[in-house]
């Protein structure tokens, strides 16, 4: 059995200052300057979150709890997953209202897709 070892083709990465430690007077101590300029800043997340739509469920209550009729009201709701935390559910029921979600993979059952389908 023959065994060879090549030499690698790339040339190793080396550290900075051949690997040793810089000396205290080496470090700046100058505050960096900031570049208040937003095209350098990291892009905010994009989408909706939970907490975005807790948000948005706490302010629809607040509003149907000011017309009585609402009460005992479905809500209806598509099955993403942001929609079926555990407390956003124990919140609506406890103010008199109950959840329904749609079945999965039923487009034609949301208003949006069908909205969606004619602006494209």
């Amino acid at each position: 059995m023959l065994i060879t070892v090549k030499k690698p083709m790339f040339e190793p990465e080396r550290k900075a200052n051949n690997g040793k430690k810089r000396i205290a007077t080496e470090i700046s101590t100058e505050d960096p300057e900031v570049d208040d300029d937003p095209a350098d800043n990291k892009p905010i997340p994009k989408g909706t979150t939970t907490a975005h739509f807790s948000k948005f469920m706490n302010e629809l209550l607040s509003v149907m709890d000011l017309d009585e009729t609402f009460k005992g009201s479905y809500i209806v709701m598509d099955n993403a997953s942001i929609r079926k935390s555990k407390p956003m559910l124990r919140k609506v029921e406890s103010k008199g209202y109950k959840v329904m979600y749609l079945p999965p993979h039923s487009p034609e059952l949301n208003p949006i897709e069908q909205f969606w389908a004619i602006s494209l």
